[in-house]
């Protein structure tokens, strides 16, 4: 059984019927800076105007996902804060 402080009885129940935990490790502005480097990035490559994260896979092809991530870590770069 999970067992820590930081999570109050109610999360607990929820891991132990569901078999997961969310943790909130973002807050939302965080998130939408994420989101906003992310874009900033891809837009080198992208040829849509106004498009939503979300949609990326219907913009991207795999040369442009190569070009976006770093195919060695499966992971986007992005400057720090």
């Amino acid at each position: 059984m999970l067992k820590n402080n930081l999570i109050n009885s109610k999360e607990l129940n929820f891991y132990n019927k569901n078999g997961y935990l969310i943790i909130k490790l973002f807050n939302n502005s965080e998130i939408n800076y994420f989101e906003s480097l992310i874009k900033k990035k891809a837009n080198r490559y992208i040829k849509k105007k106004n498009w939503k994260l979300k949609d990326y896979h219907k913009y991207s092809n795999e040369k442009i996902h190569q070009k976006v991530i770093k195919n060695t870590s499966r992971c986007i770069r992005v400057n720090k804060k």
